[in-house]
């Protein structure tokens, strides 16, 4: 529970290998009236890395940015093959 948000919310972090995140998602659109989706280096999204969530972190809320440091904590464990 966030004491700043009416409501509750669950924060979920899926780990989807990119063959089937490209078969499942690669349609999707690239800017619609949110924003437009973040290409860095060629591909689509944000790195999964330190410094990635470092410079996300002014922009997400404190249950969020909690999830990706605990995520990166586990990524040995998220992303074993």
């Amino acid at each position: 529970m966030d004491p700043l948000r009416l409501g509750a919310s669950q924060r979920t972090v899926a780990v989807i290998d990119d063959g089937t995140f490209d078969r499942l998602l690669g349609d999707t659109v690239t800017v619609n009236d949110e924003g437009r989706t973040v290409v860095t280096g060629g591909r689509v999204g944000v790195p999964f890395t330190a410094d990635a969530i470092d410079r996300l972190e002014p922009r997400l809320t404190s249950g969020a940015l909690t999830l990706l440091r605990l995520a990166w904590q586990d990524r040995r464990t998220l992303l074993a093959v």
